[in-house]
């Protein structure tokens, strides 16, 4: 199974696929992940990188459980734009994408980032709702 890891450069972020670099992503663009949430406290990332692969892979989900006529499982997504994905969500990803770390903290981190996100770009009298919440 290929290694994958991510890193934070100059140009943004970017992905190496067993030590090769393979794919950058600018620092404006949006990076997310896709999680199905197995049991109370089991997740599992089903997909990570650039918001069009990861809504798709979303969306491809869905299709297939309405066609065998199952429920889909619970799944999640968060997304932040590359500058503002720090090195210590970098390293958590990393760590998950390696087996080291429960894919738990990489939820954690992606939705830490995700609600600061919409904290900055929220107006300041919608906030305490977000907040308080």
């Amino acid at each position: 199974m290929p290694t994958i890891r991510y890193d934070i450069v100059p140009q943004g972020l970017m992905m190496s696929v067993d030590g090769a670099p393979t794919y950058w992503f600018d620092r404006k663009a949006s990076f997310g992940i896709l999680w199905e949430q197995i049991a109370d406290d089991h997740f599992e990332i089903v997909r990570h990188g650039r918001v069009e692969m990861v809504v798709e892979r979303e969306a491809s989900m869905r299709a297939f459980y309405a066609e065998i006529g199952s429920v889909a499982p619970k799944t999640g997504k968060a997304f932040a734009t590359v500058e503002q994905i720090d090195s210590a969500t970098v390293e958590i990803l990393n760590r998950v994408l390696a087996g080291e770390e429960k894919p738990l903290a990489a939820v954690t981190a992606m939705q830490a980032l995700s609600r600061a996100a919409l904290l900055r770009a929220m107006p300041a009298h919608k906030r305490y709702l977000v907040e308080a919440a």
